[in-house]
């Protein structure tokens, strides 16, 4: 479940930890549900002419649609989302520098750092990474949010995200050995795994060697 809390500044914020998703309902009726150590703030007078949020990590939206008052999510990637009612995924981690942006159902524009609006259309996939942008057709939109049902998902997914999503998915610290190993990608899906059974099959089709001591994993090239 999200947490919420109150902070100096009067704003709303909802929390979810590791290996957790939280359902949140919004002043406005806006759905989100969020993924494991996301977090998404709102100011305290959401709702009264305005509906901006602040999202750090990731989250499905189902906006409540309103035209006279556009729903806007800042980014820490500085891209800001404008909609007034739709669904979409959206993952954009303060730890990274990607923002990726998959549109279900509805109308999106999407204004980057250089002022670029892009607008988004169902079925969609926009991707953003140092101010340069891709904007991909996507068969099967709603795999996006594979992971509001409890899966963890990797597809041909670069190592070093592959080991982000880890980290938060099971509130963990990965420690990498050798460059090397952010060469590779992943491909799996899971559902109610241990964390050792993911770490097994991802050494096994990587030949990696793993260990984990105290919340930390360890992964080190094959000998």
């Amino acid at each position: 479940p999200a947490q919420t809390e109150l902070v100096a500044d009067a704003e709303i914020v909802y929390t979810v930890n590791s290996s957790l998703q939280g359902n949140i309902v919004l002043p406005d009726s806006t759905l989100v549900t969020l993924n494991s150590g996301s977090s998404l703030r709102l100011a305290n007078d959401f709702g009264t002419g305005t509906r901006t949020v602040y999202l750090d990590g990731e989250g499905y939206f189902d906006v409540h649609k309103d035209k006279n008052v556009p729903f806007l999510i800042k980014t820490p990637q500085d891209v800001l989302v404008t909609v007034t009612g739709t669904k979409f995924n959206l993952k954009c981690f303060s730890d990274g520098s990607k923002f990726d942006l998959t549109l279900i159902q509805g109308s999106v524009e999407l204004t980057t750092p250089k002022n670029e609006v892009i607008y988004v259309e169902p079925s969609q996939e926009v991707v953003i990474t140092n101010n340069f942008h891709n904007v991909n057709a996507v068969e099967a939109p709603v795999e996006s949010t594979v992971w509001t049902k409890g899966i963890l998902k990797f597809d041909h997914t670069p190592m070093s995200e592959t080991i982000a999503q880890i980290e938060r998915w099971y509130g963990v610290k990965v420690n990498v050995s050798d460059e090397s190993i952010y060469r590779s990608s992943f491909t799996a899906e899971f559902k109610s795994e241990t964390l050792s059974e993911v770490l097994d099959l991802l050494c096994l089709t990587s030949r990696l060697d793993y260990k984990v001591e105290d919340g930390i994993v360890s992964l080190n090239p094959k000998n």
